[in-house]
């Protein structure tokens, strides 16, 4: 069963590779309509990654965060207070 679905994928990319590859004619009209249906797709993804970052910013920060205090830890020598033996 996973020889045929990995077969079948690989047909499918092979397929879809040639398909964009292959040159031909297109005698069709793009309108104006398409022109800011695009701009509106790009907007819209932009808007919604800056939303999904502020949504999980909290995450982002405390991942990269808990790999710094990590390294951190081990640079840092005796602070003051070791040293006064407090």
């Amino acid at each position: 069963m996973e020889t045929f679905l990995k077969e079948n994928l690989i047909l499918a990319i092979f397929t879809i590779f040639f398909l964009l590859l292959s040159p031909h004619i297109a005698s069709a009209y793009i309108d104006p309509g398409t022109g800011s249906f695009i701009i509106q797709v790009v907007l819209a993804a932009i808007f919604g990654l800056a939303f999904y970052i502020k949504l999980s910013w909290r995450r982002i920060k405390k991942f990269f965060t808990r790999y710094s205090n990590k390294t951190n830890i081990k640079d840092s020598g005796p602070t003051r207070q070791h040293e006064q033996g407090k």
